[in-house]
């Protein structure tokens, strides 16, 4: 499963790092994204397998923590996923959009 994010605004910096936890099939990434007008995009991410199903979790917001904050939870089992991801916006209105991928 792959997403595409389109931005209008250049990347100015990106940092990743991805951490091993000491359960198999696990893992972590935290991702830093610095735009042209100086706000900072955190992103906080991990998941874990066993056998053919897989979870992950992901939390991101932007530097001032008003305008953007963005948390969702995917659950795979074989070929297909399953979840949720929260968006609130700068007025405090809350989106949810329910994710069902099937290849």
């Amino acid at each position: 499963m792959s997403v595409l994010v389109k931005s209008a605004l250049p990347i100015v910096f990106l940092s990743i790092s991805m951490l091993p936890i000491s359960s198999a099939g696990a893992w972590e990434r935290h991702t830093k994204t610095v735009g042209p007008h100086g706000k900072t995009v955190t992103t906080d991410a991990r998941g874990s397998c066993k056998g053919e199903n897989c979870r992950s979790v992901r939390h991101a917001h932007v530097s001032d923590g008003k305008d953007l904050q963005r948390a969702g939870t995917v659950n795979c089992h074989k070929e297909t996923c399953v979840g949720k991801i929260r968006i609130t916006g700068p007025d405090g209105v809350t989106v949810t959009r329910i994710i069902r991928v099937q290849e």
